[in-house]
C-alpha cells in the first residue's frame, strides 16, 4: 500500500505543479523471473497501473533480461520492452527520442539500471530511483552516482539497505531518501 500512496503523491505534484505524466517507465533487470525484484516489479507495475487507471498514462516497463513471455505477468495495458540479456541493447533505451520527457517518470528498480535513464532525465524526465539490498551497498559507479544525484527521488527497501548503502557511499548522506518495505507476494 505505501507503494501505491507513494506513487499516487508523485502523481498529484506532478499534476500540481502542472506537469501532467503521461508516461511511466520501469527499469527492470527482470520482470518474469522468481526473484524477488521481479516480484517487486511486478507488484509495483501493478500499484502503477491501479494508481493510473482510467487516465491516459502509459505504462512501459524495459527489460534487460526478460523474453518477449515475461507481458503476460504484467497488468493489462503494461507494455514489454525487453533488451532480452543484451546489455548494450538495453543502455540505448534511454535514447528514444519518440518519448515525452517532461511527461515521463522513470522508475530504476536497481540502481545500476538508473543511468539507462539519464538521456531521458537530462531532457525533463522525472528519475525515483530503489535501492535493493546488497547491490545498493557497493560504491556506485561514476554514472550511478550522477543517475542518483539526479533523481526525484530515492527509496530503499529497509533502514539496513540504507545504512549500507550510506555507509558506502559517503558523499550520498545529505540525499533525502525514503523507506519504502516491499510487500509479501500474493498469490490468488
Amino acid at each position: 500500500m505505501a507503494v501505491l500512496t507513494d506513487i499516487a503523491g508523485v502523481l498529484r505534484a506532478r499534476q500540481e505543479a502542472g506537469a501532467r505524466i503521461t508516461r511511466i517507465v520501469v527499469l527492470t533487470p527482470l520482470a518474469g523471473g522468481a526473484d524477488g525484484i521481479s516480484e517487486m516489479t511486478r507488484q509495483w507495475t501493478r500499484a502503477i497501473a491501479a494508481a493510473t487507471r482510467g487516465t491516459a498514462v502509459t505504462i512501459d516497463v524495459w527489460s534487460l533480461g526478460d523474453d518477449a513471455s515475461a507481458a503476460s505477468m504484467l497488468p493489462p495495458g503494461a507494455r514489454l520492452r525487453t533488451a532480452a540479456g543484451r546489455q548494450l541493447v538495453y543502455s540505448t533505451f534511454g535514447l528514444r527520442h519518440d518519448l515525452d520527457p517532461a511527461g515521463t517518470l522513470v522508475i530504476a528498480m536497481h540502481v545500476h539500471l538508473a543511468p539507462v535513464a539519464l538521456p531521458l532525465v537530462v531532457r525533463g524526465a522525472r528519475l525515483l530511483v530503489v535501492l535493493n539490498g546488497i547491490e545498493a551497498w557497493k560504491p556506485l559507479t561514476t554514472l550511478e552516482s550522477m543517475a542518483v544525484r539526479r533523481a526525484a527521488s530515492v527509496v530503499a527497501i529497509s533502514h539496513h539497505t540504507l545504512e549500507r548503502f550510506r555507509a558506502a557511499n559517503g558523499a550520498c548522506d545529505d540525499l533525502p531518501v525514503s523507506v519504502c518495505h516491499p510487500a509479501a507476494a500474493w498469490h490468488a
